[in-house]
């Protein structure tokens, strides 16, 4: 199915889950309350389906169309007291505000998947001469994959340097004092840090880096965002790319709880390179 026709498909869906929930409501009689306000609820499904689907604008468009045949029944049936006027109206206006949450969201979601899929895998025909590469690690599988592909693909190209970056969480003294299970932590951190750039000290040494193209900077981050830190770095190693694994998080994910490779598409004024945790290294080019 095509992408128009999916989204026609959708559209109708709403539609028809609209025009029923809306009959069985007209079709109700009026003493039987209890189902005129399940009834209403139902509205709910449509207007979220259209906010997910299709956007804000998709969740306000049903929110609207909702709310008019929503406002015609209840003047008609349902609004004999001021109680349930008011309770009708909060009803709309509960309406409108799920498709602009919903629609909301589904904006924010669309954006972090296209500030990922202008990302692109480095190859050696993409980089001219003398360049330098920025390569985030912390301790996870994906920062590891996204070294073994840098390794894999610039190994014996002896004019591409390599910068080794790790960021290590530092919680400001004045919070820490004598708090023996932090110090403990911050230590584990640091040995992790350092055991994370050895190990990829070792993965570039052995695809043919040498000494002098590589450089490994721990960095103390005790403020801030982590995709801060990696652009300051950047800037002032004057690096011509950055390259970051990304973890195999849901969108739902990334959304809530951030993503430093999505931050880093969008505010990064260098390439950025995303490598998957999935992928593998044989299909580097």
């Amino acid at each position: 199915m095509s992408n128009r026709s999916e989204k026609r498909a959708k559209s109708a869906f709403i539609g028809c889950l609209i025009v029923a929930i809306t009959l069985f409501h007209l079709g109700t009689p009026r003493h039987l309350m209890y189902l005129h306000v399940l009834l209403q609820a139902l509205f709910f499904a449509p207007v979220s389906l259209a906010g997910f689907w299709f956007g804000k604008k998709g969740g306000l468009v049903a929110a609207l169309a909702i709310a008019g045949v929503y406002i015609h029944h209840a003047i008609t049936v349902m609004m004999p007291t001021s109680t349930l006027a008011v309770s009708n109206a909060i009803q709309i206006v509960l309406i409108f505000i799920v498709g602009l949450l919903t629609g909301t969201y589904a904006d924010v979601r669309l954006g972090y998947q296209e500030a990922i899929s202008k990302t692109s895998p480095p190859s050696t025909a993409a980089l001219p001469s003398e360049q330098k590469l920025l390569v985030y690690l912390d301790e996870s599988g994906a920062a590891m994959n996204a070294v073994r592909y840098v390794a894999h693909l610039f190994g014996r190209v002896p004019d591409v340097k390599v910068t080794l970056l790790s960021v290590r969480n530092r919680t400001s003294p004045e919070l820490t004092g004598q708090n023996r299970a932090q110090r403990n932590a911050e230590s584990s951190a640091q040995e992790s840090s350092e055991h994370a750039v050895e190990k990829a000290r070792e993965l570039l040494f052995q695809s043919g880096f040498t000494d002098s193209r590589l450089e490994a900077r721990v960095v103390e981050q005790t403020e801030g965002r982590i995709s801060d830190v990696i652009l300051m770095e950047q800037k002032a190693g004057n690096h011509s790319a950055i390259v970051i694994g990304r973890h195999n998080l849901s969108r739902a994910e990334e959304f809530l709880f951030g993503s430093v490779a999505v931050r880093l598409a969008r505010q990064a004024t260098c390439p950025v390179w995303v490598i998957d945790e999935s992928l593998s290294i044989e299909s580097a080019a």
